[in-house]
């Protein structure tokens, strides 16, 4: 496949927004979709296009103050995901 998304054009045109149809991909091979670079990424959820970043955590207990430990970060799960059942 040299295309990153494959599909037949006329099913997609009338289809697309209707109806399910078949579209083939390689992306599970493209490098910024492995774990450990989605596990990068989480590690910063304020991080946008631009290379800006906003490192602040966010709060996953805002609005219920009886919960101490927030729980693992997002990376940290990501980094777990093949081993944390």
């Amino acid at each position: 496949m040299s295309r990153i998304l494959d599909f037949d054009a006329d099913q997609m045109r009338q289809n697309f927004a209707r109806e399910p149809f078949a579209v083939l991909h390689d992306l599970a091979d493209h490098p910024l979709l492995k774990l450990d670079r989605i596990a990068q990424l989480s590690d910063f959820p304020g991080r946008v296009a631009g290379g800006s970043e906003n490192r602040q955590r966010p709060r996953r207990d805002a609005g219920r103050r009886d919960r101490a430990d927030p729980g693992p970060a997002p990376g940290e799960i990501v980094r777990g995901i093949e081993t944390n059942g």
